[in-house]
C-alpha cells in the first residue's frame, strides 16, 4: 500500500516484474525472497479497500493499538498492489547450512 506519491507505485504500473527480501533480524533472523508479477488493484484513493487490510495489518504488527498508529494516516490516498509470487525462498538461523560447512581444511 504505498502513499499516493510513491514513485516506484508507478513504476510497477509500467513493468509489474518485483523482487521482495525480507529480513528479519531477530533472533529467529527469518528470511524471505519473493520474486513476483505485481497487479494495481486500486490507484490512490482514500477509503478504498487498502483501508480494511491497513487496519488488519496494523493489528497483526503492532498489536490491540495499532489502528492508533494508523489513524492519523487514513487522510492520505494510497495505491493498493497485490503481489502474486512466482518463486518463493525462505530461511532461518543463524548458523551455516551443512552443505556450506568444511569439516577439515
Amino acid at each position: 500500500m504505498p502513499r499516493a506519491k510513491s514513485v516506484w507505485a508507478k513504476y510497477i504500473q509500467k513493468n509489474p516484474k518485483v523482487f521482495l527480501c525480507i529480513d528479519d533480524e531477530t533472533i529467529y533472523n527469518n528470511r524471505v525472497l519473493v520474486r513476483g508479477e505485481a497487479t494495481v488493484l486500486e490507484e490512490p484513493n482514500l477509503g478504498g479497500k487498502w483501508v480494511d487490510i491497513a487496519t488488519r495489518m496494523s493489528v497483526r504488527y503492532l498489536g490491540e493499538h495499532g489502528p492508533k498508529y494508523l489513524e492519523p494516516t487514513l487522510t492520505e490516498p494510497r495505491w493498493l498492489l497485490f503481489v502474486k509470487p512466482l518463486t518463493l525462498k525462505t530461511w532461518r538461523g543463524v548458523d551455516w547450512a551443512t552443505k556450506y560447512k568444511h569439516s577439515k581444511w
